[in-house]
């Protein structure tokens, strides 16, 4: 049975630990194109820190972003498909990790704010991100600003004990209206309800 699609995720995947693409990888990926293979990204990044990795690959077919919940056009940047949350619920939820004095990031428009200066977890940001240093926004209102202008997602950075106790508590707090999930050790994520890749995923195949 020839693959017709093949979906790949960068961080672990086709970035190394040196947030890379091997020269090994990037032939992998070019043989399958030439095999007539599609190959997209699906990928929990936004699109501002997935599109370098994009254009490195040369990749045409839209591609999946911030955990399923932003499918772009490659070649411009234009959002064909978008789910961000709801305006309050991202408040609710960055007002309730600011109580807990947990580092918070939100992605609203094209611009990535944060909720306070933190050395040690804009370093594990910067170690996913490495060319994002001037791209982070001090916000003190980062919960107005999410409610006004709903983001696309909500990512918190702490010890990996207070992220899954802050995500256990979210899950209660929220209920079924966002989807919290762990995507590294010291990283939660925050979407809206049903966004995942693997949806993504699915409605990109049936388009395609």
């Amino acid at each position: 049975m020839p693959y017709r699609l093949l979906a790949l995720d960068l961080d672990g995947t086709v970035l190394g630990d040196d947030m890379a693409v091997s020269a090994r990888t990037a032939r992998a990926i070019a043989a399958a194109e030439a095999a007539g293979v599609r190959v997209t990204v699906a990928t929990g990044r936004v699109w501002s820190v997935a599109r370098p990795f994009v254009a490195h690959l040369r990749l045409t077919a839209p591609v999946i972003c911030a955990q399923g919940a932003m499918t772009v056009e490659p070649s411009d940047g234009t959002v064909l498909a978008q789910t961000p949350l709801d305006g309050t619920v991202a408040a609710e939820t960055l007002d309730f990790l600011a109580a807990a004095g947990v580092f918070a990031v939100a992605y609203i428009g094209h611009e990535t704010y944060i909720s306070r200066r933190g050395v040690y977890e804009e370093g594990i940001y910067l170690r996913f991100h490495p060319d994002s240093a001037g791209d982070l926004i001090e916000a003190a209102d980062i919960s107005h600003r999410a409610a006004t202008t709903p983001p696309i997602k909500v990512m918190l950075i702490a010890e990996p004990p207070i992220v899954e106790a802050m995500l256990t508590a979210l899950r209660g707090q929220l209920g079924g209206r966002a989807v919290c999930v762990r995507s590294k050790p010291f990283l939660g994520e925050v979407t809206a309800p049903g966004v995942s890749k693997g949806a993504a995923l699915a409605a990109l195949a049936q388009q395609l």
